[in-house]
């Protein structure tokens, strides 16, 4: 049953993420293929990565990382930020565009969060909370 549950429950968020993404263009958004999608999340989660270390993630090579870096660069999704240890070394951070365009999933998700506390007791609350800290360690 848990497994069914768990795979279900990361279907439904994961399938909420790609129907945005697949949505018409609407107001001045550049529409993104599933790929350019992805990378921008992988981006994103990382947490200003540099190429290198999102072609290494990604495991793919250094040029098509560039490539699909730069083709986000010029769709204005992304940017790239010298760091400032090394002036060498780029690193690559999402831009307002791109968190309004992924922010749309957050309401998604907060709406779920507002159905889950209608629907369950503070005692169940206070339960699922501790439950959902140990699986966030858990995948870790």
């Amino acid at each position: 049953m848990l497994e069914e549950l768990w795979g279900k429950l990361y279907d439904k968020i994961t399938l909420s993420y790609y129907k945005n993404l697949f949505r018409e263009p609407e107001s001045g958004y550049t529409s993104l293929s599933s790929l350019e999608g992805s990378c921008l999340e992988v981006i994103y989660l990382l947490g200003k990565p540099t190429v290198s270390q999102f072609a290494s993630f990604c495991r793919m090579s250094l040029p098509n990382a560039t490539y699909r870096v730069n083709s986000l660069v010029k769709k204005g999704y992304l940017q790239k930020e010298s760091s400032q240890k090394d002036k060498r070394e780029t690193h690559l951070l999402v831009t307002e565009k791109f968190m309004k365009y992924y922010c749309i999933n957050d309401r998604y998700m907060d709406q779920v969060e507002q159905g889950i506390r209608e629907r369950f007791s503070s005692d169940e609350l206070a339960q699922l909370d501790r439950m959902l800290r140990v699986i966030v360690e858990e995948i870790l």
